[in-house]
């Protein structure tokens, strides 16, 4: 049986993977950066389980999978699907190391699968192999206790799944139909534009925001001028949406219901708060610049947008990083709405 190759042991890939091994798959696990989590799974196999927000979402597993030390050990592995859980800054990396590791012969017989943040990474990572990647728009939600156990927070059915390059034959219809049967429930769509435009708007809201207040998802949501913050990084979004041919329903951009979807967080952070703490260096490039870049393609004013992109990016450049963040906390509670 082909193997199932994991790249990223966040709660995105590691809930794959469970998934993935729950369905019968064999499935190996790679992440040079979790050495720590890697050992543990390789000791206690890999747990998830429901946090209790949501009770029917989540499923309670426990199961044995593959850890992969080095990608060199590869050699003679025959590897049917590879899906990329990595941040997506890190994909030149990744993909670097993708084709040091895999012979280019075999990436025709090879599925491609980003799980990863942020609009236009499957693009990136098809460009990058020569391939027809297949993009999931994630919607399932965990963190990673001491233990190195998975708490799933929440799982929204169904996530949806669609290839780079939609006219040509890709992997995205196969790799549906495998993830539906072990559970995570993944539908099929021609354009993959839609749903991760989507998902890139809202993710576009919060993630700045808390990184520079440093409030929890619920809290942050809990102030009125954040959330017109939240608002207006929307209605920029969907506008800017309507230029480049997308076409939502009125309940898609209901921007009372997204709030009520962001309030679910709760006392979590987004993932790039932790990121900017850890490691300095977040996705923003692939989620309110891409709405900036967008909106500048297409004429499309976007200020509250461009102020996010800038603060994150300023941030991320400054070797001062807590007067920084005061200075843009400052910024962001005087924005005009």
């Amino acid at each position: 049986m082909a193997k199932n190759l994991v790249l990223g042991a966040g709660p995105i890939g590691l809930i794959a993977a469970a998934y993935l091994s729950k369905a019968g798959e064999e499935v190996i696990i790679h992440d040079p950066f979790q050495q720590e989590r890697m050992a543990q799974i390789k000791e206690r196999g890999l747990t998830v389980i429901n946090d209790g927000w949501e009770k029917n979402s989540i499923d309670n597993i426990t199961t044995h999978i593959g850890v992969l030390e080095d990608l060199k050990d590869l050699s003679g592995e025959e590897i049917g699907r590879v899906f990329v859980a990595t941040k997506a800054f890190s994909l030149e990396g990744v993909i670097k190391d993708i084709k040091n590791s895999l012979c280019r012969q075999k990436f025709s017989a090879t599925g491609f699968v980003s799980l990863q943040n942020g609009y236009g990474v499957e693009k990136v990572l098809s460009e990058g192999l020569d391939v027809n990647a297949a993009r999931v728009a994630v919607n399932y939600v965990g963190h990673i206790t001491e233990d190195g156990d998975i708490e799933g927070h929440w799982l929204r059915r169904p996530n949806f799944i669609g290839d780079t390059y939609p006219q040509h034959r890709g992997w995205a219809r196969e790799v549906a139909r495998l993830l539906t049967r072990s559970g995570l429930d993944i539908a099929y769509v021609r354009d993959i534009r839609l749903p991760t435009w989507r998902k890139n708007v809202l993710n576009s809201t919060l993630c700045p925001i808390c990184t520079i207040t440093g409030k929890t998802m619920g809290e942050a949501m809990a102030d009125p001028h954040l959330e017109g913050v939240c608002r207006k990084v929307m209605t920029e979004g969907w506008d800017v949406a309507k230029t480049m041919g997308l076409e939502y329903t009125d309940e898609d951009t209901n921007l009372d219901k997204a709030c009520a979807y962001l309030r679910a967080g709760g006392d979590h952070v987004p993932t790039m708060v932790t990121d900017m703490r850890n490691i300095g260096r977040t996705e923003n490039q692939y989620m309110n610049r891409a709405i900036v870049k967008e909106a500048t393609r297409n004429g499309i004013d976007v200020p509250v947008n461009f102020f996010l992109y800038s603060a994150i990016f300023e941030i991320e450049q400054s070797q001062r990083k807590e007067e920084t963040l005061k200075k843009m906390r400052d910024q962001l509670y005087n924005l005009p709405l």
